[in-house]
């Protein structure tokens, strides 16, 4: 019988199963694409000119950067999202390589979302146990160029890119039978690369500085492979195509005095569906500050409120300090954010490092 059972199983495996099923919330809440410094400041950054790491919201920024340098960090949630609550990861890595000719390649990827969730559902007459592990990125790589001493333009691509893996057990009571009829199978969902092309531009002379980018809307495939864990047999589909909506970003940056500097930003995107679920149009409103205590050490704070995006109405409240080593040698970045949103709140804790080739 139990013969009987495994050859039933694995023939309805291929024609009667459920589709894919997306988990709820689609990919799950973002991560603003930020440094470890742009973080401490509430979200300010890329509205200046850059002495180390890239910023992906702007990177004609880091036109200004006179060494190489390879940045990278990781952070750790304490959330009331049970899928961020106690999880450690590597938010970013990058590197700026500058060249003759007031020209400099740059290139960067980092965490975009993450997803975990498990449910039980009743789908076409099966019921089935659900769990959904994943999370997307995004990465940049391109060129900046300084025009003259006060101005900066870049040019470069913005690709996106993740996978989604569900665990699936289905149920079902055969007709006429005793015998309950059970499925155990595993689908991969591979976001492919989605590609558009991202411009900015950095202004800086005397006390002010500002800067802008716009990123086009990205496209790119949606492939599904399910594997059947109890018949061997694997079925590979290409589904769809899934879009990325196009964002835009400005900030402005004051140095009223020597060693201090206030700033705000805005960032804005268009509405996103993606995996069964929509993720409304809205923006990001922050402010800054950072003061340098000596030449070593930076102290920063901020603020920021989003429209809309992933949490509507969440505020943050932020602080950082660094340390540098002197020579554009290195630099030791750690921020702490804590957010707020309905009744729920997430404190999240980041490290970053940047090494330049004057490292000794």
């Amino acid at each position: 019988m139990t013969i009987f059972t495994m050859l039933l199983s694995a023939a309805l495996a291929s024609a009667g199963l459920p589709d894919f099923v997306p988990p709820p919330g689609g990919i799950g809440c973002e991560y603003p694409l930020l440094t470890v410094r742009g973080a401490g400041m509430g979200g300010v950054e890329g509205c200046a000119p850059a002495d180390a790491s890239l910023s992906l919201l702007n990177p004609s920024a880091s036109a200004w950067v006179r060494s190489t340098g390879l940045a990278a960090a990781i952070g750790y949630s304490e959330s009331d999202l049970p899928s961020r609550d106690g999880k450690s990861r590597f938010p970013y890595v990058s590197f700026v390589f500058p060249l003759p000719g007031r020209v400099s390649l740059a290139g960067g990827l980092a965490a975009r979302s993450s997803f975990s969730c498990a449910d039980t559902l009743s789908v076409d007459g099966f019921t089935g146990d659900y769990l959904w592990e994943g999370g997307t990125g995004d990465g940049y790589f391109g060129a900046a160029i300084r025009a003259n001493p006060h101005l900066a333009f870049s040019l470069g691509g913005r690709f996106l890119f993740g996978n989604l893996q569900s665990e699936v057990s289905l149920d079902r009571d055969s007709v006429g039978q005793e015998i309950p009829l059970s499925w155990k199978y595993r689908e991969d969902l591979y976001l492919r690369s989605a590609w558009g092309v991202q411009l900015g531009s950095t202004f800086s002379q005397g006390p002010v500085s500002f800067g802008v980018s716009i990123t086009t809307d990205r496209s790119g495939d949606l492939e599904m492979r399910r594997d059947y864990l109890t018949s061997g047999d694997s079925d590979s589909t290409r589904t769809e195509i899934y879009d990325i909506p196009g964002e835009g970003f400005a900030g402005l940056t004051l140095r009223p005095v020597d060693g201090i500097s206030l700033g705000m930003s805005w960032f804005r995107r268009k509405s996103l569906s993606l995996l069964g679920s929509r993720t409304d149009a809205g923006d990001i409103l922050a402010f800054g500050a950072e003061a340098d205590l000596s030449r070593s050490f930076s102290l920063r704070s901020g603020y920021s409120r989003m429209s809309g995006l992933w949490r509507d109405g969440a505020r943050a409240y932020s602080g950082g300090l660094s340390y540098s080593l002197p020579g554009d040698r290195a630099v030791l970045d750690l921020s702490v954010t804590h957010e707020v949103w309905d009744d729920s709140g997430e404190t999240t804790f980041r490290l970053g490092f940047w090494g330049s080739e004057r490292w000794r």
